[in-house]
């Protein structure tokens, strides 16, 4: 059985990382720690998602949103229909070099829906209202799914070509450079894996 739902938003605790180092930096967690088991009572840099309809809408080229030092976690909070936040700088790394992004947390607010019928939206009626408790979607008559959060796009911002600058000028979803990291070539590129729930490492290449 496949099932899919929607929710407002996701709050993600992310690390870059240079890729060489990771054992060194960032030991894996042990199956009994979890990254949602921690504590984080560090102060962390916070980027919510009333910045996604405030910074850098439009077609021109970004700025960025803020500085992250490698290593450093920080709070990027998403929203359900995948408009990237960001862009976000890292500090000394350079274009062609690899870096490790690690999910430490994932925490999902509601509202939560499901599709009527199957995994897809299309034909299938009105969504169906579900509730969320301790990591369990509860379903209308009694059906009850565990929560598996995972990351919907990561990506590293292009460089600014000709060809990119197009793109971003014609995307027909009026999401200006968003469509760059999400949007490419008409085509979805968001990962949408459920492997890549807190505890994961994705290595992308700057």
């Amino acid at each position: 059985m496949r099932t899919s739902c929607s929710f407002e938003a996701i709050f993600l605790v992310v690390a870059f990382l240079p890729a060489l180092t990771i054992a060194e930096t960032a030991p894996a967690l042990s199956p009994k720690t979890t990254a949602s088991s921690r504590t984080y009572n560090r102060p962390m840099k916070k980027f919510t998602r009333e910045l996604i309809h405030k910074h850098a809408v439009g077609p021109e080229w970004p700025e960025f949103l803020g500085q992250i030092a490698l290593g450093e976690s920080f709070v990027a909070e998403t929203e359900r229909f995948n408009f990237a936040n960001g862009p976000f700088k890292i500090d000394g790394v350079k274009a062609g070099e690899d870096i490790a992004v690690h999910i430490e947390m994932i925490e999902i607010v509601g509202p939560f829906l499901s599709p009527n019928g199957g995994p897809f939206y299309e034909g299938m009626g009105d969504p169906v209202p579900i509730e969320y408790r301790d990591g369990i979607f509860y379903y209308p008559k009694g059906f009850t799914l565990a929560a598996k959060p995972s990351v919907g796009n990561v990506a590293v911002l292009p460089k600014p070509t000709d060809a990119i600058r197009r793109l971003i000028r014609e995307s027909g979803r009026d999401m200006g450079w968003r469509a760059a990291v999400n949007h490419p070539r008409g085509k979805h590129c968001h990962q949408d894996c459920r492997f890549l729930g807190e505890g994961a490492i994705i290595h992308l290449k700057a």
